[in-house]
């Protein structure tokens, strides 16, 4: 919302069709795919507005913040928001975002790297990439594609958060 503090005290916006300009432009600069948005304008008093603005969830995910138009995508970084947060998205949720749509048909081999992972979110709930990595003694490349690979067979869910993502089972 444009025109309300964190603190949710309303100040409203005098110039909101400026204002819808400039976040246009924004969006259309720095977002790769570019973000859709709804706006809605809510008058608080004469000359006075908040600008409301609403982002649909996305099917086409994820979206890079770029640092000007002539960017490339790779050149960008991604965010996730983690409750009232927006923090950068570790490897493992920009692969999950871009798996998202495409989990049926998911195979794997249940050996001894997942044997040991089991156990351990049995005894612990959660792990992390490099918490795997140590565990079983395995490249945290390898750790990722192993934690990935479940979560995309929906055995695990991750979760991304600002000290570190995590995974857990899912259920």
């Amino acid at each position: 919302m444009l025109g309300v503090n964190d603190d949710g005290t309303i100040m409203g916006v005098e110039h909101t069709s400026e204002q819808e300009f400039l976040l246009r432009q924004a969006v259309n600069a720095h977002s790769r795919p570019v973000v859709e948005y709804q706006t809605e304008r809510i008058v608080v008093e004469p000359r006075c507005d908040v600008l409301v603005v609403t982002i649909p969830e996305s099917s086409t995910k994820p979206h890079v913040v770029v640092p000007d138009e002539e960017a490339r995508d790779d050149e960008g970084q991604t965010y996730v928001r983690v409750e009232a947060s927006s923090v950068e998205a570790s490897p493992e949720t920009i692969q999950e975002l871009r798996n998202q749509e495409d989990h049926a048909g998911v195979t794997f081999e249940f050996g001894e790297t997942e044997s040991l992972l089991m156990r351990y979110l049995d005894d612990y709930g959660r792990i992390s990439v490099s918490q795997l990595a140590q565990l079983a003694d395995i490249p945290p490349e390898r750790a990722s594609q192993t934690l990935l690979r479940l979560t995309e067979a929906d055995l695990l869910h991750l979760h991304p958060d600002e000290d570190g993502d995590y995974f857990t089972l899912n259920y």
